[in-house]
């Protein structure tokens, strides 16, 4: 009865995965993964200064700085701003952003929301950040992984 269920579900609710690449500047590229059904939308942006927090984010949340980087020190966070010319207020702008069709998963949304609970969340920019998150992601719900190292063939 659960084989059944679940060759249902994947027929007539399947889960598809894009992989959504932000560019804040001409030297950054930013990786985040998008899952969805007839149902439901969420999306994964794993970041710095988010320890021990989970990684969905909505569309208000990436455009806030404060609630983007919650662990960044306000002090920190204020230089950042002013280097930049902004304020509290100001949202986060890319110059170029993509959603790119990954391939739809055997996993509904809630086991894919589960099994993610499971991957390393020690971020180290160059060593291990949202590249290469969302490739491990990629992989565990896929079977495919990014081309961390050459995304720029992805634009």
């Amino acid at each position: 009865m659960l084989l059944i269920y679940l060759l249902l579900n994947f027929v007539f609710n399947p889960t598809k995965v894009y992989i959504n690449l932000n560019k804040p500047n001409d030297f950054l590229i930013h990786t985040g993964i998008t899952l969805r059904n007839r149902y439901k939308e969420v999306r994964y942006d794993f970041r710095a200064y988010n320890e021990n927090k989970d990684y969905i984010t909505t569309e208000e949340t990436r455009s806030n700085l404060s609630q983007m980087f919650p662990d960044l020190s306000k002090k920190k966070l204020e230089a950042l701003l002013r280097s930049k010319g902004l304020d509290e207020n100001s949202e986060i702008e890319f110059i170029y952003s993509k959603e790119l069709f990954w391939g739809t998963s055997n996993y509904s949304i809630e086991e894919i929301m589960e099994l993610e609970k499971g991957l390393n969340k020690n971020y180290k920019y160059g060593i291990y950040d949202c590249r290469h998150y969302t490739s491990d992601f990629c992989k565990l719900i896929l079977n495919k992984e990014l081309p961390i190292y050459n995304l720029e063939s992805l634009l």
